[in-house]
């Protein structure tokens, strides 16, 4: 293969030997002796001198060999911290191999790169311990946190297999590319020299801390005396970058020109980009475009470098302060030392030696794939018979410029190079292949605004239905799934039967770009729709589906992120918004519930017209504020609750809280009472709201009963009576409630959900009202989810009957219950527990991958899933529906009580307070034995001994800590 091909040596001086073939704990101990007590990691306010990383990896590696866990890679799958760089080390301290894990990946693809890589142990923490894979077979381990005396023994050899590193394969298969030590030695120690990294430099590495690109970058700093700044982009988006240079003064940033591109565009990003000293490229090819606009943000005095190179291979680096591009990419630049390069032409007799495949031969390539606890070396061929040096074939398509640098010009075969990461595209398809009902798939690569990316194509039957990019997100990393997927009669073919993908590229609809941040006669809803047509593609908020069904990813959400808290200055939670990652619970959670024009930045009190009626007026209608402070209006008037009505809000502002915290609630509806008194707006006719809006309305009309402003109705939607539970109770409001008159309240009109009581579903606080709360009017909707109360097409089935209420026509003519079912999945639930058994759990699996399904299902859900379902199927739905929300206490103790004997259950459990969801759990399951009884023997007795109480107990801690740890996972990203 390599006859005839002319070879090119590297132009740069090689480092130390002594050095590259340095082991991993030995260079720790290095920089400990030489640098003690500077800080090597710097994680949000704590800083690590490398004394303290040495004893940490010591302790960690204590750790790993007491685990009692059988020789073998260890997985990392841990969060961004100290510990997670310690681990590196640490691993090789205990002569043990890891496998670099991506805790943001599927648990499918965690489980399977765990188990290709014949892992037996896996080393992770309170953070990620909640999104583990079901199904693993191996020793798993949190780190109890200690540290130990650096005291080196036997550790992990330079030239033995230390790093496993996952990519994409072409097989469909991930590949495991294995280095030792000195592989990755051979590489930093050159960079230190190269990327003229100066002692004592801080350094933050924009990009996921579970790839080899960290690593490296991170190595290069670490080992030559500088300084690692930790910084979670992932989760709080380029906020986390910019906090990382203006205040841990990070002067050294690697970026993928991707990220760079979109971080360089916000406002204030040259003052904070001016602060930089250096900034490197990799992972990407860079753009022309991308290093113009770096040389307009950053200060003249920035080094700007373009690293560029394979995971298995050698690295290429370009000086860019010296070098004009000469075509839409900038130059990779020369190779490193240690390895030469030559191009093998493309075509068969072609003459030109100057453009062709980039094939790279070193002694200090990967040592191989890394397959069921051995080293597969056949990508790596020996260069000649005997040598040390091997062969690899990059698939990079490059053409070599007069002054030796080398021209990065696309790739060759199927593989993409998508934010930094390596995809084979046969991956990509062999996975849609799996999808039920698809009966063919072909995946191309595209580029859009500069960016590679994925597009699908899919031919499919009547069975399928299953949404294709939801299939691949719960079993792929986010950048193998295609931005779009569009289902076709038939896969285009050529003439000898392979897939004609140049016909494909033909049908990728192509985006018009759209500006991003100007909002001029926009209300707050309309502009959101704006933001999310400009992240995803024009049109896109038309569309029902979620962020990721129209093409989103993290670094598109990222910028989503950037301009929601440039336009609405607030931020939300990544793990809160992909519970349910559609705009309308995107508007939710930054607290729009309306397209209401947005009004001037208050403080207290405010009321507003939201709504004015296009007729002759009623009257008004008054929404009073819900559980964040805002009320929930426009969706009572789209349906049609309040015909011919002025619809006005009252929102009031809750620093730090919601209205359910101290006394919110009761206060609230006493300064709306004292604001309508006042005359702040016309006398209402109707005050309403929604959950615990709807307490704060009825305690208005209680309050305002003996007043000449008094409202006429009152109506609430799934409300409870906040002023009879304890919890939100006080004396103060006991005493406000017997000055007011009871019997001249305002009529009260209730729509709530349908009660199952023999079920236990909807039994709660919303039907707990009394008589002399003067409830006049209840509608019942066939629904089990509280959240679904405030769609407008959920209370429209209620129109009609409110309708002829507020007309005063006679009772006999207005029904009680819908007569209609909602298209929800919470109505959904509704019917199949209204319904007799019916064990389908081809209709359970299809509810648990609802894209609509919440929190608020999840106990109806539960319920449904032990009454239609045998043992082992309901606690494999249970595992699935924990995938999704980890941080459900009722599903994390029904996952450990379902595990018991029917004979260990404590259905005769009758607690107080919180704890009476667990033993309406323990009630559901002794009745799930009792109807399966034929399979599982006898049904459960009364279960109250003192052993069956501690089991429950022990299950409960356990639950409150997984379903803890999850919630302190979510509020570490706010």
């Amino acid at each position: 293969m390599q006859e005839n091909l002319v070879w090119h040596e590297t132009p740069f001086a090689k480092p130390d030997a002594d050095r590259v073939h340095e082991a991993l704990p030995l260079a720790l101990a290095r920089a400990c002796r030489l640098w003690p007590e500077q800080t090597a990691v710097l994680h949000e306010t704590q800083h690590f001198s490398f004394q303290d990383l040495a004893c940490r990896a010591a302790g960690l590696a204590q750790e790993i060999q007491a685990s009692g866990s059988a020789p073998g890679p260890v997985a990392l799958l841990q969060s961004v911290g100290f510990d997670a760089v310690a681990a590196w080390f640490a691993c090789a301290m205990a002569g043990r191999p890891f496998l670099l894990l991506e805790p943001g990946h599927p648990p499918h693809r965690l489980l399977e790169l765990i188990e290709s890589a014949a892992c037996t142990l896996l080393l992770c923490d309170g953070l990620t311990l909640t999104g583990l894979p079901s199904g693993l077979a191996v020793r798993t381990m949190v780190s109890d946190g200690r540290s130990s005396e650096l005291n080196l023994g036997e550790v992990l050899g330079a030239e033995e297999p230390a790093m496993i590193f996952p990519t994409s394969g072409s097989t469909g298969s991930p590949k495991l590319v294995t280095y030792s030590a000195a592989t990755l030695q051979a590489k930093v120690q050159a960079s230190i020299a190269l990327m003229q990294v100066p002692l004592g430099a801080r350094v933050l590495i924009a990009g996921s801390h579970g790839n080899y690109g960290f690593l490296h970058h991170a190595m290069v700093f670490l080992l030559s005396g500088g300084t690692l700044c930790l910084a979670d982009i992932k989760k709080w988006g380029f906020s986390a970058a910019s906090d990382a240079i203006l205040r841990l003064e990070a002067r050294h940033v690697r970026f993928t020109p991707s990220m760079f591109r979109n971080f360089a565009i916000l406002p204030d990003a040259r003052d904070i980009l001016g602060c930089l000293d250096a900034v490197r490229f990799s992972g990407e090819p860079l753009l022309t475009s991308d290093l113009e606009l770096a040389r307009k943000v950053l200060n003249p005095n920035c080094l700007i470098q373009n690293v560029y190179g394979s995971t298995e291979s050698a690295l290429f680096i370009c000086h860019c302060d010296d070098t004009e591009p000469v075509g839409a990419t900038v130059p990779m630049g020369q190779i490193y030392p240690f390895s030469a390069y030559a191009l093998r032409p493309i075509d068969e007799g072609s003459t030109d030696t100057d453009t062709g495949e980039l094939l790279i031969r070193s002694s200090y390539q990967a040592l191989g794939d890394w397959k069921l606890g051995g080293i597969d070396s056949e990508r790596f061929p020996l260069f000649a018979p005997g040598s040390p040096e091997r062969l690899y074939a990059t698939g990079d398509l490059v053409r070599r410029l007069p002054d030796g640098q080398l021209l990065h010009m696309g790739r060759i075969g199927r593989m993409a190079k998508i934010r930094g990461q390596r995809v084979y595209l046969s991956e990509v398809e062999n996975h849609l292949r799996s999808i039920p009902g698809v009966t063919g798939a072909a995946v191309i690569e595209h580029k859009e605004s500069g960016n590679s990316q994925l597009y699908g194509f899919i031919t499919r039957n009547e069975i399928c239905h299953e949404d294709p990019r939801k299939w691949l997100a719960h079993r792929l990393p986010d950048f193998m799934v295609p931005v779009g997927i569009e289902v076709i009669e038939t896969i285009p073919l050529l003439a000898g039967g392979k897939v004609d993908y140049k016909a494909l590229t033909t049908r990728i609809p192509r985006h018009e770009a759209i500006n991003g941040d100007k909002h001029e006669g926009k209300n707050a809803y309309e502009h959101l729709c704006h933001l999310w047509d400009v992240v995803l593609w024009p049109g896109a908020h038309q569309h029902p589906s979620d962020f990721v069904a129209l093409g989103g990813d993290s670094l598109k959400l990222m910028q989503l992120m950037l301009h929601v808290e440039k336009s609405f200055k607030k931020s939300f939670s990544v793990d809160e918004f992909l519970v349910d990652a559609s705009l309308y619970h995107l508007a939710r959670l930054i607290g729009i519930d309306n397209p209401a024009p947005v009004t001037e930045k208050h403080q207290g009190l405010r009321f507003r017209l939201v709504w004015p009626s296009s007729t002759a007026s009623k009257g008004v209608a008054l929404a009073v504020p819900g559980w964040g402070g805002s009320a929930i209006a426009v969706p009572f008037a789209r349906a049609g609750l309040f015909s011919g009505h002025d619809l006005w809000a009252a929102d009031i502002s809750l620093p730090g809280g919601n209205i359910l915290q101290g006394n919110s609630w009761w206060k609230t509806a006493i300064e709306i009472a004292n604001q309508i008194k006042a005359g702040a707006l016309p006398r209402p006719r109707i005050i309403f709201g929604y959950s615990a809006g709807g307490s704060v309305a009825w305690l208005v009309g209680r309050l305002l009963a003996a007043a000449g402003c008094a409202p006429d109705y009152v109506l609430m939607s799934d409300s409870s009576p906040l002023h009879r539970l304890p919890a939100y109770g006080h004396r103060d409001l006991r005493r406000l409630l017997a000055a007011s008159p009871a019997e001249r309240m305002p009529a009260v009109i209730h729509v709530r959900r349908t009660c199952l009581a023999q079920l236990e579903i909807g039994r709660g606080n919303a039907h707990a009202w009394m008589p002399e709360d003067n409830l006049q009017f209840t509608f019942d909707i066939p629904t089990v989810d509280h959240s679904e109360m405030s769609r407008s097409e959920v209370l429209a089935l209620a129109a009609p009957a409110v309708e002829s209420y507020l007309s005063e026509i006679s009772p006999a003519s207005r029904q009680a219950t819908s007569s209609s079912t909602p298209q929800t999945v919470g109505a959904e639930i509704y019917q199949m527990l209204h319904q007799a058994a019916c064990g389908n759990i081809s209709q359970l699996n299809k509810l648990v991958k609802h894209p609509d399904l919440g929190k608020g299902h999840l106990g109806a859900l539960l319920q449904l899933t032990l009454r239609d379902c045998r043992t082992e199927p309901a606690s494999t739905l249970v595992s699935e529906l924990l995938l999704q929300h980890p941080d459900s206490l009722i599903l994390q103790l029904a996952k450990s009580r379902l595990r018991r004997q029917p004979s260990g259950l404590c259905p005769g459990f009758s607690p107080f307070g919180r704890l009476r969801s667990v033993a309406a759990l323990e009630r559901m399951l002794a009745a799930h034995h009792m109807a399966f009884s034929n399979i599982s023997g006898t049904g459960p007795n009364s279960g109250l001994s003192p052993l069956n109480l501690a089991h429950l107990f022990v299950d409960l801690v356990k639950a409150v800590v997984n379903a803890r740890s999850s919630r302190l996972s979510k509020r570490s990203t706010r």
